[in-house]
């Protein structure tokens, strides 16, 4: 029995084995597709924000470029007066709106922009968009400053500021002005309006929680989408990620923490050289899950409904494999007695006797018959003869303590023990152990001839199988040992290696 329900135990620990492989293999599966897919678009999203910076790079300079040519033609009229400080208020403001109208027919801008005129004393003389022009100081701005130190031809970038004669905040671009000795004679300034960048940035569509970042190194400042004065102070110059942009001048990159919300962005970026103008657009690392979100959901899905396929066939399947195995089993077992029948006992007659073979041990094995058991039957019923073979089969299941030891009926009122690995002697002390327990449970059979109580005779043999020997010798001796039991009276075991030794006597 032993082999019986170890054969079927395997069968479902296997088909368990299959499921759950089955299942970690789905798992893993759907985990390693889904960890490609997110990194494709992770990938997909790193090259849309550089090649997004690009474009918008492009668009700031060509910006930026165009308010240049205005501001130097501007600077260019202001100093054909060879002291512009003697300019008269109007005689300026008829020339710098005129630069503004022929700039804002042109198309290459699309912001507003002002022009503006400082005098030496950091007085603003002149605005294109107010004249008279109140009386406004100039000189605590950074593009004062900076051109009174230095003589340099160059455009000079400062922002994001606040106009205090519009309240609008605006990027300046300033220029200085010479008089004819070649002295400091004022700053002429162009501005371009931040809700201008605003109106553009909009237009994009871009991800929610993605920013636009525009900086200029030599003027320190930048200009963040979404505008928030707070920002206009941060320089991103000074930060850690800058380093990285500078040398490798376009590409992608992860910011661990953004100086204006603290938040880990993926970023593209695009690093105009000669103009130290930098794009940056970037998208918060949640944002690029949230994309993925419904990926992983669609996915999912189809996962969970195949595992659910797969759990049902798998009832369903167990439920077949259930009945299939019971069917095996009940097929291998005597329906009186609930051990092993004929059929098992001859399968494992040969699995034992293989196995002793191979590993070069013994194979016991016992005849046991019930001592005139038609007596029995005939003195008490055949239901009670039933309640007998039912009790003498647990009787001897009871001794056998080691879980390769098989009891099997053989047929009738006779039943075998298979003892894999017991030599003749402890084969022998089985026998004696199962006769004696018989007699100690006194089951009544006044209708025997040897005694009042339940008897059996016992035929054993102990081998070693070997290449010359088959298994029906060991049989052989086994079944002559019980006729040589019966015929010496019965309630008794008799061992073949007895009748081998008898024999020798006699000759």
């Amino acid at each position: 029995m032993f082999e019986l329900g170890k054969r079927i135990v395997d069968s479902k620990r296997n088909w368990i084995r299959f499921s759950i492989s089955l299942i970690v293999l789905l798992v893993a599966s759907f985990c390693g597709q889904l960890y490609l897919s997110y990194q494709d678009h992770i990938a997909s999203t790193d090259t849309t924000l550089e090649n997004l910076s690009l474009t918008l790079i492009k668009q700031a300079e060509a910006e930026f470029r165009s308010t240049e040519l205005a501001l130097r033609f501007a600077r260019d009229k202001l100093q054909d007066n060879p002291n512009p400080d003697s300019w008269d208020d109007t005689q300026a403001y008829d020339s710098l709106r005129g630069v503004v109208a022929a700039f804002a027919q042109s198309d290459v801008a699309v912001s507003k922009h002002d022009l503006f005129w400082v005098d030496s004393k950091g007085v603003v003389r002149v605005t294109s968009y107010s004249h008279p022009t109140p009386e406004i100081l100039a000189i605590d701005r950074d593009y004062f400053e900076h051109h009174t130190e230095n003589t340099s031809p160059d455009v000079y970038y400062s922002g994001s500021l606040q106009s205090r004669l519009t309240n609008r905040w605006v990027i300046y671009q300033t220029l200085r002005l010479n008089d004819a000795e070649g002295n400091f004679a004022g700053v002429v300034g162009i501005t371009t309006r931040v809700d201008a960048f605003e109106y553009f940035y909009k237009q994009l569509a871009l991800e929610p929680g993605s920013s636009v970042v525009i900086a200029q190194k030599s003027g320190k400042w930048s200009y963040r989408y979404p505008f928030d004065p707070a920002s206009s102070s941060i320089n991103v110059f000074e930060t850690p990620e800058f380093q990285v942009m500078e040398e490798r001048q376009r590409g992608q990159l992860v910011i661990e923490h953004s100086p204006y919300d603290q938040k880990r962005r993926r970023a593209g970026f695009y690093w105009m050289e000669p103009i130290e103008l930098l794009a940056v657009v970037t998208i918060p690392q949640q944002s690029v899950w949230q994309q993925f979100l419904p990926v992983v959901e669609q996915r999912g899905a189809i996962l969970l409904i195949t595992l659910l396929a797969l759990i049902i066939a798998t009832v369903a399947y167990s439920r077949v494999y259930k009945r299939s195995d019971e069917a095996m089993r009940l097929s291998r077992i005597d329906k009186l007695t609930g051990i092993a029948n004929r059929r098992e006992l001859d399968d494992r007659l040969q699995l034992d006797w293989r196995a002793m073979q191979r590993s070069s041990e013994p194979l016991g094995v016992l005849f046991i018959d019930i001592d005139y058991f038609k007596n029995f039957n005939d003195e008490y019923g055949h239901d009670a003869g039933d309640r007998c073979l039912r009790r003498v089969a647990k009787l001897i299941s009871s001794e056998l303590r080691r879980p390769n030891d098989l009891i099997a009926r053989y047929g009738g009122e006779e039943f075998v023990v298979l003892l894999p690995g017991n030599d003749y002697q402890n084969t022998a002390n089985m026998a004696q152990v199962i006769l004696d327990c018989i007699r100690k449970e006194k089951i009544l059979h006044v209708a025997s001839p040897i005694s009042s109580y339940l008897t059996v005779s016992i035929g054993f043999a102990s081998l070693i199988p070997q290449q010359n020997l088959e298994l029906r010798e060991l049989q052989g001796q086994a079944d002559r040992a019980l006729y040589v039991a019966k015929g010496l009276g019965r309630d008794r075991a008799v061992g073949a290696d007895d009748i081998k030794q008898q024999t020798r006597k006699n000759a």
